[in-house]
């Protein structure tokens, strides 16, 4: 797994360099901005899935947690994508945005150590 997650942010970096280097994002529509990003998920998913499955102590999760989950993460995380696709459309600083939006995995590797151990 650690393979995976290395090669993520790997794609991660160069997708963040590419949204840098870009200087028509200003031509392009949310699509076209978030389409690889929409790609990276679905490849970085469809590795570590069968892992999770796989492992002894797996349990499927119950419809009405999917439900909590879809509200209180994948909402959040549709907000805050198309407002960053729109901060990037509006703004002449590429590159501050696209270092910000990173600032977010530091975030929540901090939280998960206080509250994971």
């Amino acid at each position: 797994m650690i393979q995976a997650s290395v090669i993520f942010i790997i794609i991660k970096i160069i997708h963040g360099y590419g949204v840098v280097a870009t200087k028509k994002i200003r031509n392009l529509n949310g699509v076209h901005i978030f389409f690889i990003q929409g790609i990276c998920i679905l490849f970085f998913n469809s590795l570590v899935l069968p892992y999770i499955i796989s492992q002894p102590n797996y349990k499927p999760i119950s419809y009405p947690i999917f439900l909590q989950s879809l509200l209180f993460t994948a909402t959040p995380i549709a907000l805050g994508t198309i407002c960053w696709i729109q901060a990037l459309i509006l703004s002449k600083n590429f590159g501050m945005i696209t270092t910000l939006s990173f600032t977010s995995i530091i975030i929540g590797y901090v939280v998960s150590i206080f509250r994971y151990g």
